[in-house]
């Protein structure tokens, strides 16, 4: 459940939060046009993080058994290429962050102090974490009980409602006026979920005595690869509108409804 819980993280990061912002944000200011620069360079981060999961899944078809040793060797790769990335964002010149001169200079001012703001984001993290566990420890008896799948489960109930915090926040920031900070924060938010977050659990499981690759299932890698091109067809148009919106949520549910009738 490990892949189809990370498929559906990445799902609905590119194709629900993104959609639903694109359909708020159209609807109430019309056509959207973002940053494209720096962007550009994301969508293409993109298209290298499914080239980092389409290899070991050809690889899986072939050698089975191989696959480990070469999800971890992978894994030092993608951290390394995560971590250039980070750089490049930080201390290329204007930022590298993609946002318009609007919304990179917003006249809004927290109230709050740094270390407050810290304090309640490692509490809502740790509430975070607790609900997740709690949310996997009572998935397969419910998934089992009505009659769904393990990935299907994985896929839209664990992934898909984890996600839910991310799609308010990027409806919240559409309705606003400012979709290049959507399209940042969902586009950066999907290429830290495949090149930080799924090495880190091939190492964490490498030392835990629990095993993980990176060889998803055919289906999980198709998904991902078809969400992260028509995202980057979104982004180097440099404009969107309400019924781009709405394509990407046809898309996701089109999978949705692959993934139900798939058999465990």
């Amino acid at each position: 459940m490990f892949g189809a819980s990370l498929t559906g993280a990445i799902l609905a990061n590119l194709l629900v939060s993104l959609g639903l912002a694109l359909v708020v944000g159209g609807l109430r200011h019309g056509e959207q046009q973002f940053g494209s620069r720096r962007l550009r360079v994301s969508a293409s981060m993109l298209m290298i993080c499914a080239f980092g999961f389409i290899v070991p899944a050809v690889f899986n078809l072939g050698t089975p058994d191989g696959t480990r040793d070469l999800s971890l060797e992978m894994s030092v790769v993608l951290v390394a290429l995560y971590g250039m990335n980070v750089a490049v964002t930080l201390f290329s010149r204007g930022g590298g962050t993609g946002l318009t001169v609007d919304e990179a200079f917003d006249d809004e001012h927290p109230d709050s102090p740094l270390w407050g703001s810290l304090a309640t984001l490692v509490v809502a993290a740790a509430f975070l974490g607790l609900m997740s566990e709690l949310l996997s420890e009572a998935l397969e008896p419910t998934a089992r009980h009505l009659g769904l799948s393990n990935t299907f489960s994985g896929l839209v109930l664990l992934g898909g409602i984890g996600s839910i915090g991310e799609v308010l926040a990027s409806c919240h920031f559409a309705r606003q006026g400012r979709p290049s900070l959507v399209l940042s924060a969902k586009v950066g938010s999907s290429i830290q979920l495949m090149l930080l977050v799924a090495p880190l659990l091939v190492f964490a499981g490498r030392l835990l005595g629990q095993p993980m690759d990176l060889a998803f299932t055919s289906f999980e890698v198709v998904a991902i690869v078809l969400a992260t091109m028509i995202t980057r067809e979104l982004i180097q148009d440099g404009k969107a509108n309400w019924f781009e919106g709405v394509l990407l949520l046809a898309v996701y549910l089109i999978l949705g409804i692959g993934f139900f009738h798939l058999p465990d």
